[in-house]
């Protein structure tokens, strides 16, 4: 019994001590603890667009580790294949500080950057031009592993998402959770990722690696 008092005692202070962030649960905002003294409060919105379905903008408020985090709003956004997804994410570190409102990323206005991506997702192939759109404003030349295939990536996308995957190769556990293989290599003229110009790095689905975080 004193065991059980003990446990009880220490999980209640632990509890007390960690940041607690807003969530989104049945339409209501909860505060509630975050669950590592790395994590920080996030106001995040996701959209995406397949074979031109749109989906989204779905706003989250959560917790995420401080390796997403910048110490301003970050726009990351990429179109790989047949793939566009953008999220816009602000950060911060005080209980319940992620009320705020974040812009909504813009995945249909062309700008004039075209870039190279892969024929399909997965595919060896990554010959196929691409007009990027919105906040993109970067090509991105890549190497990804999953599972036991190993595919380059070839992308437009935004400045911050750069600097996103490049924290994230410098945070072991993520790198390690989301396939990443080296440091991203980006560049900001058309057709400037093509195979002869840029040596291979990093990741597809910026995306998707926040995604599974936000969601």
């Amino acid at each position: 019994m004193m065991k059980q008092l003990l446990s009880l005692v220490w999980m209640l202070c632990s509890t007390a001590d960690a940041l607690r962030c807003l969530h989104e649960i049945n339409n209501t905002l909860v505060l509630l603890p975050c669950g590592s003294d790395d994590d920080m409060c996030a106001t995040a919105v996701l959209q995406a667009s397949v074979h031109g379905y749109h989906y989204g903008p779905s706003l989250v408020r959560t917790c995420v580790p401080s390796a997403y985090c910048t110490d301003r709003e970050q726009i990351v956004s990429y179109t790989y294949a047949v793939w566009r997804e953008a999220v816009s994410i602000q950060c911060c570190n005080t209980d319940g500080c992620n009320s705020q409102n974040v812009t909504y990323p813009d995945l249909h206005t062309e700008n004039d950057l075209m870039c190279y991506t892969c024929n399909d997702v997965f595919s060896p192939i990554c010959n196929m031009s691409v007009r990027c759109v919105g906040y993109q404003d970067r090509c991105m030349s890549g190497h990804v592993t999953n599972g036991v295939w190993s595919f380059p990536v070839r992308a437009c996308v935004s400045a911050d998402g750069c600097e996103a995957m490049a924290r994230l190769t410098a945070h072991h556990a993520l790198r390690a959770n989301t396939n990443v293989t080296s440091e991203t290599t980006c560049c900001d003229t058309s057709f400037c990722n093509s195979a002869g110009t840029l040596k291979l790095s990093v990741v597809p689905l910026l995306l998707g690696l926040i995604g599974r975080v936000v969601y």
